[in-house]
């Protein structure tokens, strides 16, 4: 699936991923959310690192199956 995402990308100028992380990479917190609801969470992330002094991430899985091993 990646290497077809990625065939699509060079085509279309438009590059996807399995799976994006938004945040810090020392997070204590992740959210793992499908959707549109994602956005959403990264400004709650934003908001929640920056005025509450917690170190929270989200992990917006594109692609549900197949599950990527690594």
């Amino acid at each position: 699936m990646e290497e077809t995402l990625n065939e699509i990308g060079k085509v279309t100028g438009r590059h996807y991923k399995l799976m994006n992380y938004y945040g810090p990479e020392d997070a204590e917190q992740v959210m793992v959310i499908m959707g549109s609801a994602a956005r959403t969470c990264e400004e709650t992330v934003d908001f929640l690192n920056a005025n509450r002094g917690y170190k929270t991430g989200v992990l917006e899985v594109k692609l549900f199956r197949p599950w990527p091993a690594k």
